[in-house]
């Protein structure tokens, strides 16, 4: 006689991942019989006529085109198992125990229960010892596992009872660690917030917290107060002690020309040097460009010990200083020529008749940028070092113009060539824009 049943329904089997569907299946069978040994119901047409209903219209198909599926329960459930186990692959499931790992949150029980299910189809010799290798190898605590490896007789019940009683203490500690520092925090709160309402008042307090020290950068202290941590310190900017870099008030480095300050026979003046020059100007109103020499002096200039002779144009500029020329400079001792010094001559605005023939005669020399004849450049590199070719860099759309501009301009200079095959060494280029709107064109190398 069929009994009507008042249990909760099973949820209906889907079939999912091809690769778990075979274990997915394993635990809703599970379930299944689980549910039958609840309801009491003992005959086996009725069992594997629930079965098909509860396992839903998906395996309902599949069973429909199986064979030899016969009227009971037994052999409807080994036609579906086989269905879905239709090989079992020893290497694929001993790599899936072997892959099973503690997660966040579970105990060394659970652990242990998921590998006992998961170790059923590895087929191994004795499987509570690969278990416990499981366990002592990927468990999420190095504590426990120190532990663990200290045992010398380590069986798989010991090591879940050794996990279980390990876990226990570390929730004790840590609820204790927390009420114990919860209570010492409220205690030192309690003092400092006393001792400080008693040394000061509740307006100065509050104007300490905006004072910033000069020395450290910090809030809450003055300057020169022992708490400082700037105290002793020296500054990594001037070098100087008591203070930090960050607050250094030390100007930053000018590029300014070097000046001096000779004496001549009228007064005292201060000149620029310009080793480049052969002579001295003098600016009437201190011009900020040199202009046509309007009168000549000639005076007597001195420096320290040293005393010599020169000619001064007066120009009628303003706003610029005095220029004093690389003879006057050396003479007076404020400019010494390194042994390989070599000058270069002025040939844009000389008086030197010799040189202004040599620039009549040979014009292509001193035009453009100057290029050696007969010389192919001979890069050395290792021999050994395998070529690299670099994919290039992708260059910003509001500066592809002038790069493209700078290029052509350095080709047409012979600067660089166009490469008319394939390179085996490639270096990407990058492009620095200057201040001055022109590019600087680099190879990353």
């Amino acid at each position: 006689m069929a009994k009507v049943l008042n249990l909760p329904k099973l949820q209906p089997f889907t079939l999912g991942e091809t690769s778990t569907i075979s274990q997915q299946w394993r635990k809703w069978i599970k379930s299944f019989e689980y549910y039958i040994a609840a309801s009491g119901i003992n005959d086996k047409k009725q069992q594997r006529a629930i079965l098909l209903h509860l396992a839903g219209p998906e395996v309902q198909d599949i069973f429909e085109t199986l064979e030899d599926t016969g009227n009971d329960l037994d052999t409807a459930i080994a036609k579906l198992t086989s269905y879905f186990e239709p090989q079992k692959n020893i290497p694929f499931e001993r790599h899936n125990f072997r892959q099973t790992t503690q997660l966040q949150g579970e105990t060394i029980e659970q652990l242990a229960i998921r590998l006992k299910h998961q170790v059923k189809f590895c087929k191994y010799g004795n499987p509570n010892d690969m278990i416990r290798d499981q366990i002592i190898e990927h468990c999420s605590s190095s504590r426990l596992r120190r532990r663990l490896l200290c045992e010398p007789e380590l069986t798989l019940e010991k090591t879940v009872e050794i996990g279980r009683s390990f876990e226990a203490s570390e929730r004790q500690a840590s609820q204790i660690e927390a009420d114990s520092l919860k209570t010492t925090d409220l205690g030192v709160n309690a003092i400092r917030s006393k001792a400080a309402s008693s040394r000061y008042p509740t307006s100065i307090q509050t104007g300490r917290s905006n004072i910033v020290c000069y020395c450290c950068g910090n809030a809450g202290h003055r300057a020169k107060d022992p708490r400082c941590p700037a105290e002793g310190m020296s500054c990594n900017k001037c070098h100087k002690l008591g203070h930090f870099a960050r607050v250094c008030r030390q100007l930053k480095p000018t590029n300014k020309p070097e000046f001096q300050n000779p004496t001549s026979k009228n007064k005292n003046e201060i000149y620029k040097q310009n080793t480049g020059s052969h002579g001295e100007i003098r600016y009437v109103y201190g011009a900020p460009h040199p202009a046509t020499g309007e009168s000549s002096s000639d005076d007597e200039v001195s420096h320290k010990d040293l005393i010599t002779n020169a000619i001064f144009i007066v120009v009628a500029n303003q706003n610029a200083g005095s220029l004093l020329g690389h003879k006057t400079a050396t003479d007076l001792g404020l400019f010494q020529e390194h042994e390989n010094f070599h000058p270069i001559q002025n040939i844009c605005n000389g008086d030197n008749l010799f040189m202004q023939t040599l620039v009549t005669k040979y014009p292509q020399v001193f035009n453009g940028i100057g290029k050696l004849k007969d010389l192919q450049l001979h890069l050395h590199f290792d021999e050994s070092v395998p070529p690299v070719a670099q994919a290039p860099r992708r260059i910003p759309f509001h500066i592809r113009k002038a790069v493209q501009t700078k290029l052509d301009e350095l080709e047409t200079l012979g600067i660089i060539e166009p490469v008319k095959g394939p390179s085996p060494w490639v270096s990407p280029l990058v492009a620095v824009p200057k201040p001055n709107g022109d590019i600087r064109v680099c190879v990353d190398m």
